[in-house]
């Protein structure tokens, strides 16, 4: 088992369930065990195991259009929100031994 980061609390564990979408959730259930080795072993989830689940992070275009860059970084910020949900929830689970 690998040492905890940080103390997760159980608002912030809980913060996955309103983050991600029914697809999304249903997708996290489905790699459930496969993720929670993972965090286990590295203790954190690389990219490529979220993107199964959220896709691909936003690319900001390269474009002039200011309002298409703030929609992207919105929506980035929103993805980054939704990885750092998963890694709460496995971080919660595994300090009380649930995993």
């Amino acid at each position: 088992m690998c040492d905890s980061k940080r103390i997760v609390t159980e608002n912030e564990r809980n913060a996955i369930f309103t983050v991600l979408t029914p697809e999304e959730f249903l997708l996290l259930g489905r790699s459930l065990n496969d993720l929670c080795t993972e965090y286990k072993k590295e203790g954190s989830l690389p990219l490529d195991t979220v993107i199964p689940i959220l896709g691909i992070c936003p690319i900001i275009p390269n474009t002039h259009d200011i309002d298409a860059k703030l929609e992207t970084i919105l929506d980035r910020c929103k993805y980054a929100d939704k990885v750092q949900s998963i890694e709460d929830f496995f971080e919660y689970e595994l300090q009380h031994d649930h995993i």
